[in-house]
């Protein structure tokens, strides 16, 4: 445990190399004492590890093996959270089909478990999905299921990532008037909780409205 703690702390310090050390050593402890729990997470956190250096097939490969382990043990949350971020990886690559396919996997697994905050997650990347396949009306669908979600169960930094994503699903779709109260909505939000990177997102996405505006 203390071998993976230091893992995750370099890996939050971006020193990936020395991460990833920590990592397979401590996946090795794992294999050694027949933890496959612990197996199946380290194999998680070395494809993060790898994502996180844009090395994408091998974040796959580890990935892949940390599914192959969740089926094994009956993890369904280690299952529906490596899911997750094979979607990603495959939205980075533009495969967004592909990505729609991983992040539907594991919505039916955070539904079924009833975790709500988790399904918010995979309703927005599917919204965003879906937008980037230009299947806006799919993608708005998804972004309200994501919001209505996060205002359930009062998920405030997710509700202002959520408003980002619904005004961008209007500057996408040309109606950059509509698209305002959503940045401005997030704005606000954010500012209130301290959340920088929306907080930043939002006056982004403002300028882009505005010189949309300005161009009618």
């Amino acid at each position: 445990l203390l071998v993976a703690n230091e893992a995750l702390r370099l890996a939050e310090q971006a020193n990936y190399p020395k991460s990833l050390e920590y990592y397979f050593k401590s996946l090795a402890i794992s294999q050694e004492i027949g933890d496959a729990a612990g197996v199946a997470i380290c194999y998680s956190n070395i494809g993060i590890v790898y994502h996180s250096q844009n090395e994408l097939e091998k974040s796959l490969e580890y990935y892949s093996k940390a599914v192959e382990i969740d089926k094994e043990i009956g993890d369904d949350k280690g299952l529906a959270d490596t899911y997750i971020n094979m979607g990603t990886i495959y939205d980075d690559r533009g495969n967004h089909n592909m990505a729609i396919q991983y992040y539907d996997d594991a919505l039916k697994i955070e539904e079924k478990s009833g975790d709500k905050r988790a399904a918010s997650v995979c309703y927005k990347n599917i919204g965003a999905a879906y937008l980037s396949l230009n299947k806006h009306q799919t993608a708005l669908a998804y972004f309200n299921a994501s919001l209505r979600t996060r205002e359930e169960i009062g998920d405030q930094y997710g509700i202002a990532s959520t408003l980002n994503s619904i005004g961008n699903y209007y500057i996408e779709s040309g109606d950059f008037k509509k698209s305002i109260p959503f940045f401005q909505k997030s704005k606000a939000i954010s500012k209130e909780i301290d959340a920088k990177m929306h907080m930043k997102n939002s006056y982004e996405y403002l300028s882009i409205a505005y010189d949309g505006l300005n161009d009618f």
